[in-house]
């Protein structure tokens, strides 16, 4: 018999992981300064964004991101997450953008 305490700990736990797990990702938009293939035939991405520059590693074996990674040039306008690995970010996510526009919040209690 399992204890519905423990059970209800346990699933809390795995939330908060996975949400834990999502906030250390990476959100970059900027330039792609840069393409080259590494020797496993990845395609490697060097984003310039207004703070510096960071390098994503899109694997082959992700289709999508492959096709699209392969068709951007330099000079282009990128948005990407990559999860954090020891001297680069492993992509999750790759769109092309037209131009970086800096993201705005609005304070919702100002309205009338």
């Amino acid at each position: 018999m399992e204890n519905p305490l423990l059970k209800l700990v346990k699933e809390m736990a795995a939330k908060e992981k996975k949400l834990k797990e999502y906030r250390g990702r990476h959100h970059l938009k900027g330039e792609l300064l840069e393409k080259t293939l590494t020797d496993k035939k990845n395609i490697k991405l060097k984003i310039q964004e207004k703070d510096g520059t960071s390098t994503l590693i899109v694997l082959k074996s992700h289709k999508e991101r492959y096709a699209l990674a392969a068709l951007l040039s330099a000079g282009a306008y990128v948005s990407a997450t990559g999860i954090p690995k020891f001297r680069y970010l492993l992509c999750t996510r790759l769109k092309r953008i037209k131009t970086p526009e800096p993201g705005t919040q609005t304070d919702l209690g100002s309205f009338p």
